[in-house]
């Protein structure tokens, strides 16, 4: 019953609202176990850095259009100075590449994985997609972008802005 509970939290929560929230204060990137696709446990925020990290699943209705604006605006943020991570909580590994084969998305967009409850529960938030900034290992900006088209010039400026802080 509590696994029906918490699928229709995941499900319906993050199609509710948009939240460009900054924290109360900013805090260090918690100590997550971030494992890359083959299970070898990474680091991939490095001490300094600027990074937009995104949490996503493959069951995840709103994820999809989340990856397909990260895969879009990669170059852009790039040229920014924001490097995008993308971390996957699926229990199943092999259903990240079934998600970017049915999505036609490009299958060497970098990903890694990590324990769902772990990371909603660091970030205190109930829904995905979850998206964090995060500048030299200090969490600056914490986002639910759900669904939002953010290839415009003016919404990667404000998504950038908090690393000009």
């Amino acid at each position: 019953m509590m696994k029906k509970i918490l699928l229709v939290i995941f499900l319906i929560l993050p199609s509710l609202a948009f939240s460009n929230a900054r924290p109360e204060s900013k805090y260090d990137f918690p100590k997550i176990e971030i494992t890359d696709i083959n299970g070898n446990i990474v680091n991939p925020i490095k001490e300094k850095g600027n990074y937009l990290v995104s949490f996503w699943a493959s069951w995840c209705t709103s994820c999809v259009t989340e990856i397909k604006n990260f895969t879009a605006t990669e170059k852009q943020m790039n040229i920014k100075g924001v490097q995008l991570i993308l971390i996957n909580v699926d229990r199943n590994p092999k259903a990240i590449k079934k998600f970017f084969k049915k999505h036609n998305l490009p299958e060497n967009t970098l990903t890694y994985r990590a324990n769902m409850y772990d990371a909603l529960q660091q970030f205190e938030t109930t829904g995905l997609p979850i998206t964090v900034a995060v500048k030299d290992k200090v969490v600056i900006s914490k986002y639910i972008f759900l669904s939002m088209p953010w290839q415009s010039p003016k919404l990667i400026d404000n998504i950038v802005q908090p690393f000009k802080d």
